[in-house]
């Protein structure tokens, strides 16, 4: 295809007088797009309640979990019926039982995903099945909803069986040792809480989904707009929640803390009350934190963050670097900022990252130059562009030439065209 000149078309569109088509309805999944399940997969019961995490792996409350209920990884959560049920991530819906005569104690209604990970994610016991086999679905796609259908115990409790199993094996069944392989650890699952990402199960007390008693943990998620437009994927972005879940980069020689407005004489956060202040001996140190994420090719983080020298120093600098990671290869986007001023004198700096690949992790981190002045922190703001297949890296959809006008469109990848690369990743259009 011809290189294509835009600026006719900027032109047009900006005499014409064009009319914006307005707001639809929530767009179907993507075809062809899979992510790792990592999204929490219930929001709120429907009375608004929180949802009850019951049994898990090998829970340890005896009276109502038997000891060691499940005997294989699964989770159930514990909801009034109806309770809308989401997928955990992108995927295929590979089986869908709707019988119309699903009891407790009879059959069960239920849904499979294939995550295209190796992976596929079971939700048992719905009322209802909302999808059917071969369609694709998002974090934002309705399932089914909770329900007691199958084997749901004597008291046929109303709860979604929420499991993870390798592709092409059915759950683990009860009484059958020789099924428990098939489930494989959930890992962390991603929820929103007025607009900032919270992680189950870690952010609620614990490092695995494995013995964890009946009821200890009320769940739930506004939803998946804290990683689309609504809040900051960081988590405790402005440190207003003291040091964690930021840490200092394992094995370097780096100095970190959080300060309240007037700990240091002339300083005071960019907002709020807290702001974070670090320095490094040593080359890669620095602070950061990790972030469970579900990313497919084609999508794409902006970041952002205020810096500053810590007071009465000046001309501190480093680097800002956003990191994909968890997939074929690691992929960042990077910001580098150098003479930084001191007390009022805030510098934002910005980056994004687009996925190549599916990656399952976000790692935000802060270098400072080793040995240079101390670097302070506040406002760290990332966002997953709204946008689907945001870098061009999944092809061309869902992206088209406008109806009924003479444009020429590509997806190029580096090298099509000489002295050109994608500003990051593989592709362009």
């Amino acid at each position: 295809m011809r290189r294509i000149l835009l600026a006719t078309f900027v032109t047009l569109l900006a005499t014409t007088g064009l009319a914006m088509r307005g707001p639809t309805t929530q767009a179907a999944a993507a075809t062809g797009q899979y992510s790792s399940p990592s999204w929490f997969p219930l929001r709120r019961a429907t009375t608004g309640g929180s949802i009850t995490v019951g049994c898990t792996f090998n829970s340890t409350d005896a009276a109502t979990c038997g000891g060691t209920y499940h005997p294989y990884w699964a989770i159930d959560l514990g909801a009034t019926a109806g309770t809308p049920v989401y997928a955990a991530g992108r995927g295929k819906v590979v089986a869908a039982n709707n019988p119309s005569n699903a009891v407790c104690g009879g059959q069960a209604r239920y849904v499979s995903v294939d995550h295209g990970d190796g992976t596929s994610t079971w939700y048992y016991h719905l009322s209802a099945v909302s999808v059917a086999v071969g369609q694709w679905v998002d974090e934002n796609t309705k399932v089914g909803e909770v329900g007691n259908t199958g084997n749901t115990g004597s008291s046929c409790f109303v709860h979604l069986h929420y499991e993870r199993t390798i592709t092409g094996r059915g759950p683990a069944s009860p009484g059958n040792p020789g099924t428990y392989a098939n489930s494989v650890d959930p890992g962390p699952l991603v929820s929103c809480h007025a607009g900032r990402a919270f992680t189950y199960p870690t952010d609620a007390g614990y490092s695995t989904w494995a013995g964890i008693p009946w009821g200890t943990i009320s769940a739930y998620s506004d939803g998946t707009e804290c990683a689309a437009g609504a809040g900051s994927i960081a988590s405790n972005a402005g440190f207003e929640n003291g040091w964690g879940p930021w840490s200092a980069y394992p094995g370097t020689q780096t100095n970190w803390v959080v300060y309240a407005n007037g700990q240091i004489a002339g300083e005071s956060a960019r907002n709020a009350v807290h702001y974070a202040a670090t320095n490094t001996a040593s080359p890669g140190g620095g602070i950061y934190q990790d972030v469970p994420i579900s990313a497919s090719p084609g999508d794409v983080f902006c970041a952002s963050a205020w810096v500053r020298t810590q007071y009465p120093q000046t001309g501190a600098s480093g680097s800002f670097v956003v990191w994909l990671i968890g997939g074929a290869y690691n992929e960042n986007g990077a910001a580098s900022f150098s003479g930084l001023g001191n007390g009022n004198n805030w510098r934002e700096l910005q980056t994004c990252v687009s996925a190549s690949t599916r990656q399952t992790t976000m790692r935000i981190q802060f270098y400072p130059t080793p040995g240079g002045p101390t670097v302070d922190i506040d406002d760290v703001d990332i966002h997953r562009t709204i946008a689907l297949n945001a870098g061009f890296e999944n092809g061309w959809g869902p992206w088209s030439a406008y109806p009924g006008t003479q444009t020429n469109w590509v997806v190029y990848a580096n090298g099509q065209i000489a002295g050109e690369s994608a500003r990051n990743a593989v592709h362009y259009a």
